[in-house]
């Protein structure tokens, strides 16, 4: 299909889609055909969760819409190495109240880890509060083939709309990471999706931007390395008259919590209700209105001039025609005259710049500096020092640092190179001490050095700080010739401590 290419470019770093589903009534809508075999490369492992292999769909299985795909279920490694459990494929949160006549609105959720559980559990209070059927995989996660991504998408938008009363005018997607890259791409591919909301991450640099046929919220932390990528995508749909709108809250990269993700779900209903596709319900209007207020007002009493300004720019394009908005457009007025305005926007431009540039330097670091060299440079990037500007940028470098540090680390590993692996997984532990990421690639480390026993020890260890995607540890072809140890299978199917 014409939009596959955009999915598969969008692989070049961080991916992900998703799989499963239900909803009633045969969908109309037509069936992305795969392209063979891109593989789709897994970068971004910040947050290990249980996921499981989706089934493999055959190369010829592009089906017609409402139609069931033939898939194969593959093996999971050696036969006596198996986790002891697997998800179910999905997590759903279906609304607690009445049913409106025309069905649920829907959100998909796409999770880089395959870990659909998370977002449907940490959004379910608003999807009662606002009526959201909620949907997220358990299955398709970052690294796997174009093909399989794409067939069990497939799948899911079929059941979703077979198994649920789902309000066709109403879909929409909400990825995170490589989910929203993916969520992207499927929106442009699927015209039943109406509107995207992409957390920590954006269009990459040398992507054409979408046709805009749906809506986008990007939504991005200020610690998050993929801020000014979300920041620069807001810009690009800016120019392509783009029906959309950025948030930039208080936090990391990651899913926003329920408290920034209220907005998101309350951007769904009022853009419904401009385009008719939901009626317009006057106190909702009302709330969103006083709420927008006092968030402006709130950033405002903190001094935060520039961020308070944002708030309101976004609330005058997203209620007007809703509701009259020329008090919120004189508070915006207000605070762009402010001095402080410029000097804080000024600061965040300049840090911007800086930030992009210590990005490139510190990706050459990894090849030409010391583990001395390293420490001294992290415990800089750890210092209070600076504004708050450069105390947040700091911040994204760490971040930045921990997926650079974890794919130079593979890439080390997967080229058997054992002295180079030992410098960038020392580099990771100082940027991430408890993550268990780097334990678990010390472990494969230890398995090409002939240190079965070590290797077990450091698997160990993995467990031991969280580190539980055990359908991962069953396949991997590092630890094949452990798959008959007694030890090796009690990780794999002993809780910790048992």
């Amino acid at each position: 299909m014409k939009y596959l290419f955009t999915f598969i470019t969008i692989g070049l770093m961080m991916v992900l889609l998703y799989s499963c589903g239900g909803g009633s009534e045969k969908s109309t809508q037509k069936t992305v055909a795969p392209k063979p075999a891109a593989e789709i490369p897994e970068a971004e492992k910040k947050h290990d969760t249980v996921s499981v292999e989706p089934a493999e769909v055959k190369p010829d299985s592009a089906t017609k819409a409402g139609q069931a795909q033939t898939v194969r279920t593959p093996t999971a490694g050696a036969e006596n190495a198996k986790p002891e459990t697997a998800k179910p494929e999905t997590a759903v949160h279906v609304p607690t109240g009445k049913r409106p006549p025309a069905g649920w609105p829907l959100i998909i959720f796409l999770d880089p880890h395959a870990d659909g559980n998370l977002p449907v559990s940490l959004y379910g209070d608003l999807a009662d509060e606002y009526g959201f059927l909620l949907i997220g995989s358990n299955r398709i996660k970052n690294g796997m083939q174009g093909q399989k991504i794409v067939g069990a998408f497939n799948k899911l938008f079929t059941e979703a709309l077979t198994k649920y009363k789902v309000d066709k005018r109403r879909i929409y997607m909400m990825g995170f990471s490589g989910g929203a890259r993916v969520a992207l791409a499927f929106a442009e591919a699927y015209p039943d999706i109406k509107a995207v909301v992409a957390c920590g991450a954006g269009i990459q640099p040398g992507v054409k931007p979408p046709p805009s046929t749906f809506s986008y919220l990007g939504m991005a932390g200020n610690e998050d390395f993929n801020m000014i990528e979300v920041i620069n995508t807001d810009r690009i749909l800016n120019r392509e008259k783009f029906e959309h709108a950025i948030i930039i809250f208080d936090g990391d990269h990651n899913w926003p919590p329920e408290p920034v993700a209220v907005e998101a779900f309350r951007w769904l209903d009022l853009i419904a209700m401009k385009k008719n596709d939901m009626p317009r319900n006057a106190v909702e209007i009302a709330e969103a209105k006083t709420w927008y207020i006092n968030r402006i007002n709130e950033l405002k009493e903190q001094g935060r001039i520039f961020d308070s300004y944002e708030v309101a720019e976004r609330a005058g394009m997203i209620l007007d025609g809703l509701t009259d908005v020329k008090a919120i457009n004189t508070l915006a007025d207000q605070l762009r005259k402010n001095p402080e305005y410029n000097n804080q926007m000024r600061d965040m431009v300049q840090t911007m710049q800086k930030e992009m540039g210590l990005q490139n330097t510190l990706l050459q670091a990894f090849g030409e500096k010391d583990v001395k060299w390293w420490m001294a440079e992290i415990n800089n990037l750890n210092s209070s020092k600076g504004t708050r500007s450069e105390q947040l940028m700091n911040k994204r470098l760490m971040a930045y640092l921990g997926i650079m540090a974890y794919m130079m680390s593979t890439k080390m590993i997967n080229e058997k190179n054992i002295d180079a692996a030992e410098k960038s997984l020392s580099i990771y532990r100082l940027v991430e001490p408890t993550n268990s990421e780097h334990v678990y690639l010390e472990a494969k480390r230890r398995m090409l050095m002939n240190e079965p026993a070590k290797a077990l020890d450091y698997l160990r260890l993995a467990k031991a700080l969280g580190f539980n995607d055990f359908e991962r540890l069953s396949n991997d072809p590092a630890f094949a010739s452990l798959h008959n140890d007694s030890a090796f299978k009690q990780l794999l199917q002993q809780p910790l401590g048992k």
